[in-house]
């Protein structure tokens, strides 16, 4: 287990906790914050990104906890902060005493004097409980940036090979849609589907946060990548993961599967990382949500049922005649490849 994956499996089991028992569990924290110990010595100390910043390998533990979870979060596909009552109880869960989870959030702590953390104080609200909090861009890099493969033990990081084409980066995003739909069904098996998750489950959930994080960093290596099509929709509509995942399950369901009307459930259950997402993130399939507000996705309102994710969910033709405008041009050339064709085969 590299570092980067024993710290997003622990940020899981905090997750995991807070979902089962919002009280804290003293004896499941224990056990929680044992691993949080060990994480100094194997993981936070390893990371290649750490390593490179010797203010935050001076943080303490709790300050740490508090940046990965954010950045968990992040790489759940959620962008909108938390705020400080949440990320005590979730420091609670990691066997932190409530002392040590304000501190590490008031405003003299180090996360926000030295902008680790951004904090939006609210008007009428109580330091920092009811703060809002999210992560700055120096934090996220604390756990990954371009060019780091997340392994501690390697000497140099692989560089991610530059796409040729949208219809390559496409396919790929295909396999990302498979994997998240793997972990969909290992999250909720038929036979036991409140049972404890699976080891199975958990592989998946890691392979799939590695598809999408190779993607990234594929599109960062490619020279021309931001204008692809599909990039482009993504920023204009404003996009985030797991809307992107919505509108490419539905795209490849119907090109692929030849099945065009997806049902809202299945899709909600496809974006979910763990149990507690099937309750948090039903809004954003819902009727209010981005995607259907735009109008990238439509819906084939139910007769029968008048609940708002009785209904199957389908992609406007519009959406993927964007995202598909940009299969077919001709593929950007690097420059290592001008020189092969201008010099011949040899």
């Amino acid at each position: 287990m590299t570092p980067l994956e024993g710290l997003l499996q622990l940020c899981d089991q905090i997750g995991e906790l807070q979902a089962r028992n919002p009280s804290t569990d003293s004896e499941a924290s224990a056990s929680t914050r044992a691993q949080v110990l060990e994480l100094r010595g194997r993981f936070f100390d390893e990371l290649p990104s750490l390593r490179e910043h010797g203010v935050a390998s001076t943080l303490e533990d709790a300050d740490l906890l508090l940046l990965a979870l954010l950045f968990h979060r992040r790489l759940a596909g959620a962008s909108d902060p938390l705020t400080g009552g949440s990320l005590v109880a979730l420091l609670r869960h990691a066997g932190f005493t409530r002392t040590q989870a304000l501190g590490a959030l008031g405003p003299d702590g180090r996360l926000r004097m030295e902008q680790w953390l951004y904090a939006q104080p609210q008007p009428r609200g109580h330091e920092p409980l009811d703060t809002w909090f999210s992560a700055s861009p120096a934090a996220m890099t604390l756990f990954w940036a371009p060019g780091w493969g997340g392994d501690g033990d390697a000497e140099v990081a692989v560089e991610p090979r530059p796409y040729r084409d949208e219809e390559e980066l496409l396919w790929e995003l295909f396999g990302w849609r498979n994997l998240c739909m793997s972990r969909a069904e290992s999250l909720f098996p038929p036979e036991d589907p409140s049972g404890s998750v699976s080891p199975r489950f958990r592989q998946l959930r890691q392979a799939a946060r590695s598809a999408l994080v190779l993607i990234r960093r594929r599109l960062q290596a490619t020279p021309g990548g931001r204008g692809y099509r599909i990039e482009n929709f993504r920023r204009e509509q404003k996009l985030g993961v797991d809307h992107l995942l919505v509108v490419v399950h539905l795209l490849f369901s119907e090109l692929v599967e030849g099945e065009p009307y997806i049902s809202a459930l299945e899709c909600l259950r496809v974006v979910s990382e763990n149990r507690t997402d099937l309750f948090a993130k039903r809004d954003m399939i819902g009727p209010k949500g981005r995607l259907r507000r735009a109008g990238i996705v439509g819906a084939a309102e139910s007769h029968e049922f008048s609940k708002a994710l009785a209904t199957d969910l389908t992609l406007s033709d519009w959406a993927a005649d964007e995202l598909l405008s940009g299969v077919g041009i001709p593929p950007r050339l690097d420059d290592r490849e001008i020189d092969d064709f201008l010099n011949g085969d040899e």
